[in-house]
Parts: C-alpha cells; structure tokens; sequence
C-alpha cells in the first residue's frame, strides 16, 4: 500500500533544522532564497542572486559589516517521468568593512550535482499537489584558501568549502482553489578540508503560502507570504575543538511575489530576522533579498 501524501508531508515538516550561519564572525554563507521557483516539477533554466547581511557590535559603536552576494546558475532536467537531474553553479562575492578597512573576497562557489524524485503528484478539478525529494552531491571546485587567517578573515569567507559536501532537498506543494501551500528544506554536510576543518551542517526549512490567479497586463502575478527556520552548526578544528564565532539560529519572516509570461518567470522576495542568535549574540543578521529569473520548459 503506499503512503498517503500526507504522511510525506509530515515526515518534511519534522526533520531536524540545523544550518551553518554567515556571520560576521566567520560563519558560512549558502543558505538558499526561499521562494516558489523550486515549487516546479518542471525542466528549467534559473539564474538567482542573492544578498544577505550581517553586523557586529564590538563596543563603543564600533561595528563590523559584512555582505554576502551571490550569483547561481541552476539547470534542472527531466531524465524520465519521475525523476530529474540538477546541476547548480555559484559564484560569490563577499565584503567586509571592519576594523581593517574594506575587504573583499570573490570567486566560483562549490558546484552541486543532484538527482530528484517526484515521490507523489495529482491533478484533479478539487486541487494539486505533490512531493518530491533530490540529494545529491557538492564539489569542492569553489575558489578556497586555507591561509585566509593571514588576512584577518573568518574561514567561512571563503566563495568554496575546501571539501566534499553532501545535500538532501525533500519539498511538497499542495494546491487548493487559488491557494497555494509549500514547504521546502534543505540539508547539507561537509567532509573535512585537507586541513582538517570541518565545516558545520547545514539545514533550513520554510513554508510558504501564495495566491495564485492574478492577472494584470498578460501576466500572471503570484503574492506570497511565508517563514523560514535556520539552525546553523559550529565549525571545528581539526583537533575537535569548535570553532569560535560560528554557529547560531533565527526565524525570518518572508514575503514575495512572481510574475509569470509564458515560459518565463522573474521572482522577488525579501527575509526579515523575527528572532534570532548567531555567535552568542554578538552578531545580528540583517534583511535579505533575493531575485530569481527562471526559464520553463
């Protein structure tokens, strides 16, 4: 007998969130932009860029702030009826204006490779829905340099790992009249760097829910509302020792909107911290945003 969808449903909902922050302090940056473009059981092209904010305070107003932008070059592919292929290349670019003036660090990020199931999917005049679980593989191909302490820069600024890197993405999206209901997650963990550090795991989920059937000027226009939870692990040194400044927690709060014409989509949103803790609370996480542009086909 198989399982009824909403047992897959609740199986998503309760996996345990942890996730790797990028904090000033040398947490790590990745987190993806939640939004409805991975709500799409279909083959695309997508191009999404991202930025996300983080600030110190080090006393007597002293601050540190650092940005996170990053591009991504997603191509997905169905292999069969049930089953679609992925690979995803980024590229990051990371600032820092702090104590030592401005720096910045950029290159190619770690390159994914990952496979998707299509678990459950139905279309009736009541509704639509369905589940869908990917993993997959990160390659260590993104720009890293172990010696990134020589220039008073967290290891976690780095655009690549520096390691192998393993990820799971299980989402469900169910439809009901006009209404729209996702949840998405996403989990990661990394295999030591030749150095021996080894980054924390990483793990966030969202849920989301949209308005569908709005039209204006020949397109579709797709409002939506939504949180996230983060759970971001320390990082550790080769000896076992955790690694200061890494690691921490925070709900956001979200919201967006697509507009679709034919077989293109552009998307926007934005992520506000509800609450939050990263670094001991030495760190504050600021508004993120992100756009995404997507070709369907």
């Amino acid at each position: 007998m198989k399982p009824h969808p909403c047992l897959w449903l609740l199986v998503i909902l309760i996996l345990p969130i942890q996730l790797n922050a990028c904090d000033v302090c040398g947490g790590g940056s990745g987190a993806s932009g939640i939004g409805l473009f991975w709500a799409q059981p279909r083959s695309s092209i997508q191009l999404t860029s991202m930025l996300q904010r983080f600030q110190s305070d080090h006393g007597d107003h002293i601050y540190t702030r650092d940005q996170f932008l990053s591009f991504s070059l997603l191509f997905r592919h169905r292999i069969t009826g049930r089953w679609f292929g992925q690979v995803a290349q980024p590229y990051q670019s990371n600032f820092r204006d702090g104590r030592s003036g401005v720096q910045s660090k950029s290159g190619l990020g770690d390159s994914r490779l990952s496979a998707h199931w299509i678990a459950w999917q139905k279309e009736n005049s009541g509704g639509a829905g369905y589940v869908e679980i990917g993993g997959g593989i990160i390659l260590p191909t993104g720009s890293y340099d172990a010696n990134i302490h020589d220039h008073n820069l967290p290891e976690n600024f780095n655009p690549g790992k520096g390691s192998w890197g393993w990820i799971i993405q299980p989402q469900a999206n169910v439809t009901f009249g006009r209404i729209s209901c996702i949840v998405q997650s996403e989990w990661k963990a990394y295999a030591p760097t030749p150095g021996g550090y080894r980054f924390g795991q990483e793990i966030s989920a969202a849920g989301v829910v949209a308005l569908n059937g709005l039209q204006w000027i020949s397109m579709k226009w797709i409002p939506w509302i939504g949180n996230s939870f983060q759970w971001l692990e320390t990082d550790h040194y080769g000896n076992g020792l955790h690694v200061f400044g890494t690691g921490g927690r925070a709900w956001m709060g979200s919201i967006g909107m697509q507009c679709i014409r034919s077989k293109l989509a552009l998307g926007v949103n934005a992520q506000l911290p509800i609450t939050q803790s990263f670094s001991s609370g030495e760190v504050n996480a600021l508004t993120r945003a992100s756009v995404n542009l997507g070709w369907f086909f």
